[in-house]
């Protein structure tokens, strides 16, 4: 029993694991609702059946329990899971409790499976399947140990099969929206309606239709990120961990970095569960997925508030030179790192990742097509922009990407998305934070678009290190559109979009300055947690499939340490 599959995973993940790298073709679940003599059951095909009823039990009544039937169809014929709900009395959900679980499942030959705190007690999962008399043989070999009541274990024998619950008996309740955000922004857009009239009116009403833009991009590219899957465990060797990186920064620039994060995280975690060394996989796998892998195209924060303020969006792929400077230093030192570390791997373990081999596959293929369709509508922003006027509708790429949004939705199996844990709920409190955040920045871009050159800010290396070291503490919107505005006022732009060119004004060049915002405002982000949004999804993914993550300091030294140099470099190649 590895420790990345241990205590960390939901019920749910964790069938959700046994059914795919098991190849399990059909499986039985049972649903009844607590306190009430009603069940029924639930056959399901693989995965994506599983996802269907698990949507399903998500809109039934609050107190409907679904549970895992041990009987599964696998391509070998029909098999049971080994499972297991210890006592509460003998085995409470205390690390006395634990260690005296560990104690029977090793007596009982359990050495790969899951461990999940059941709330009293803990339910126990077999990683692999065997024949009914195998499993009848199991549940006999219980017998004796107090751990596992006796009645338990004759009941499970008289059904012929066992079945664990999968989900508790109501919602945890409604996450909190970022209230601060809204407090602090309800006070500016007031005071700049009330303090100047029609000018404060015009800048909010501008400010509201860039923050639509942007929240619609951000709802598609989630909605749609939601409904891809992918399946299968690999083998968690230094080449693959180097492939999943590199296509995880390619990836950040067509889906955006939370959409790359959040499809490749899980399948990484999974290749690389039987390793008793990985932490330095997932710090990495922030550093370049989350961050400096998705300045190429302005598919996310902050880059597309550039485009919203009036930069081309082909104006980014001239960073390619940045980007590919950055990614293959770090991609370098990873490879490296991990080599180092899997040579040092007990034989054990990897001998135990042979064995879970399972072939990678993706689920929900049809998103693919609904997330190419949204990237050529926002390739297409200018033209239809233009058509835009023409016909008196300004918001033609706003209205293509809620089709896009749409079609993945009726389109899209649920069971990737169901998979995937998919929930309206953190793309909400984007749109609230971003409501406060648009509306707080108003007064404050003004200020630096109007007062920029004051501010001492005069070298594209002072751009570059203001806006990075900023962004590794704040949200690098904001501090994008700060200091573009700083730019702006520095060589007398009227929009973003002066600052493309390439003309030396004041002694530099406007596209400089630009590009050093860019990649400063992208890439130090990766310094914290908190840097980008991404960073601390992957982070929270990461402790719960079991790996134990650094703290906010220790990663903050860990980042500081493999990032700083390499941004020293670019400074001296670049911004000087």
């Amino acid at each position: 029993m590895g420790t990345e599959r241990f205590l960390g995973m939901t019920a749910p993940q964790v069938v959700e694991y046994l059914v795919d790298a098991n190849s399990v073709r059909g499986l039985l679940l049972t649903a009844y609702v607590k306190d009430r003599h009603e069940g029924r059951d639930y056959p399901a095909s693989g995965l994506a059946g599983l996802g269907t009823v698990l949507e399903q039990e998500r809109r039934s009544e609050p107190r409907t329990l679904i549970g895992f039937t041990s009987l599964v169809e696998t391509p070998e014929g029909y098999r049971q899971f080994p499972l297991i709900d210890f006592s509460s009395r003998y085995a409470p959900n205390t690390p006395e409790g634990l260690a005296r679980v560990l104690g029977v499942l090793a007596e009982l030959g359990q050495t790969q499976g899951f461990v999940l705190d059941s709330g009293r007690s803990w339910h126990y999962y077999g990683g692999r399947p065997v024949t009914h008399d195998e499993w009848e043989g199991f549940m006999r070999a219980c017998y004796g140990y107090d751990e596992i009541g006796p009645l338990y274990i004759d009941h499970q024998l008289r059904r012929g099969a066992s079945t664990l619950r999968l989900t508790t008996d109501g919602p945890s309740g409604k996450p909190q929206l970022p209230v601060v955000a809204a407090v602090l922004g309800a006070p500016t857009i007031a005071y700049l309606l009330v303090g100047f009239g029609r000018l404060g009116l015009d800048n909010v009403g501008g400010i509201a239709g860039e923050y639509l833009s942007f929240m619609i991009l951000m709802l598609t590219l989630y909605t749609i990120s939601g409904g891809i899957y992918l399946t299968g465990n690999l083998l968690g060797t230094p080449r693959n961990n180097f492939i999943f990186l590199l296509i995880g920064a390619l990836l950040a620039n067509l889906i955006g970095t939370t959409g790359a994060a959040m499809v490749l995280i899980r399948p990484l975690l999974r290749a690389n569960s039987e390793r008793t060394r990985t932490r330095h996989v997932v710090i990495f796998f922030i550093l370049v997925v989350c961050n400096i892998g998705g300045i190429l195209l302005p598919l996310g924060p902050p880059l597309f508030l550039g485009v919203l303020q009036g930069v081309s969006f082909s104006w980014t792929l001239r960073l390619w030179p940045e980007w590919l400077l950055v990614v293959g230093l770090v991609l370098a030192l990873f490879v490296a790192i991990d080599i180092y570390h899997y040579r040092r791997e007990p034989r054990a373990s990897l001998r135990a990742d042979a064995a879970d081999y399972v072939p990678m596959r993706i689920a929900g293929k049809v998103n693919l097509l609904c997330f190419a369709g949204a990237v050529l509508i926002v390739v297409l922003s200018g033209p239809l922009a233009t058509a835009g006027q023409h016909i008196g509708f300004p918001y033609l790429r706003e209205a293509g990407l809620l089709v896009m949004m749409a079609l993945s939705l009726i389109l899209g199996p649920r069971g990737p998305r169901a998979a995937n844990h998919f929930r309206w709920g953190p793309i909400v409190e984007v749109a609230v934070l971003f409501a406060g955040i648009f509306a707080v920045m108003i007064p404050a871009l003004a200020l630096l678009q109007a007062k920029g050159s004051d501010i001492g800010l005069t070298q594209p290396w002072h751009y570059f290190w203001a806006s990075g070291g900023l962004s590794a503490f704040l949200d690098n919107g904001p501090t994008y559109l700060a200091f573009t505005a700083a730019a702006q006022g520095q060589v007398g732009a009227v929009s973003a979009a002066g600052l493309m060119s390439t003309h030396v004004v004041a002694g530099v060049a406007p596209s400089t300055l630009l590009a050093a915002v860019s990649c400063g405002a992208s890439m130090m982000g990766a310094l914290s947690y908190i840097g980008n949004a991404p960073n601390f999804m992957v982070k929270a993914v990461a402790e719960a499939s079991g790996l134990k993550m650094p703290s906010f300091v220790s990663y903050l030294g860990y980042a500081a340490i493999i990032l700083l140099p390499i941004f020293a470099v670019v400074t001296l190649v670049f911004f000087r």
